[in-house]
């Protein structure tokens, strides 16, 4: 599986400054699932106890030069354990978050098909 991309400026502060504080106060641990077409920002999804929180976004709207490519249908998805401004500190880093990323991906068969 592979994904690149880079994050707009505009990705950036909708995400540090309206997306992801919000996700921060329901827990610290969300899920990233990524398509050809779109990233999901998922909270609590799995588990199916308390509170659910699905962010969408098309791919234009956070990123430029978006390639994705996995044996699941182009899908890939893996769980982010960190703080949003460490997260996306993180993104404008691609070396260290490549790293970090690929020791947490897995198959995103445990999702739903949206």
């Amino acid at each position: 599986m592979k994904f690149k991309a880079f994050l707009t400026e505009n990705g950036v502060n909708l995400l540090e400054k309206r997306f992801l504080p919000a996700l921060d106060k329901m827990g610290k641990v969300r899920h990233l699932f990524l398509t050809r077409e779109k990233a999901y920002f998922l909270h609590n999804l799995l588990s199916g106890e308390g509170i659910q929180c699905v962010a969408q976004f098309h791919k234009e709207t956070l990123f430029d030069d978006y390639r994705i490519s996995s044996q699941n249908e182009d899908c890939i998805a893996f769980a982010i354990d960190i703080s949003s401004s460490a997260w996306i500190r993180c993104q404008l880093l691609p070396n260290k978050i490549g790293e970090e990323a690929a020791s947490k991906l897995y198959s995103s068969n445990a999702f739903p098909h949206f």
